[in-house]
């Protein structure tokens, strides 16, 4: 097990993070096709939302791994919205992932957060190391989708 350092994302980490991104989902098991252009647009969208939180895990001075959400008002208290995670492949299984999920958790507890919410493709490693974690299939909701483009 390694031991990264865990801290607080900050506006210039955006190339680091975009890197990162690119280099986690464009690759296996995601294999999404992000441009450069569109991975940018897609966290520059997450880092300025008002109630963005995000973290990441920094290795001999590398960016290992991040994740990323928003911390949204629910009715007594206050809900995470785990947007982005990923961990740098070859770093993955080492406890980079598991350091930074803790790490979140324990600062969005410090900010009233009882929390954190979700969503990944089913069957596949990343629903296993979430379940791992304690994350379980909520029973109170399902996320449903709508194609504006047609069938």
């Amino acid at each position: 097990m390694i031991e990264p350092t865990l801290r607080e994302v900050v506006k210039s980490d955006a190339g680091d993070l975009t890197q990162l991104f690119l280099y986690c989902f464009n690759g296996p098991p995601w294999n999404d096709g992000w441009s450069r252009e569109a991975a940018e647009e897609r966290l520059d969208g997450l880092m300025t939302a008002p109630h963005f939180r995000g973290y990441l895990a920094v290795y001999e001075s590398r960016v290992v791994g991040m994740l990323l959400g928003q911390k949204e008002r629910w009715v007594h208290d206050y809900h995470f919205n785990l947007q982005e995670m990923c961990v740098l492949p070859s770093m993955q299984r080492s406890g980079v992932g598991t350091a930074l999920m803790r790490h979140a958790q324990g600062a969005l507890l410090g900010e009233n957060v009882d929390k954190v919410y979700l969503i990944t493709a089913p069957g596949d490693a990343a629903e296993a190391f979430y379940g791992k974690l304690g994350f379980y299939k909520s029973r109170g909701r399902i996320v449903m989708g709508f194609p504006l483009r047609g069938p």
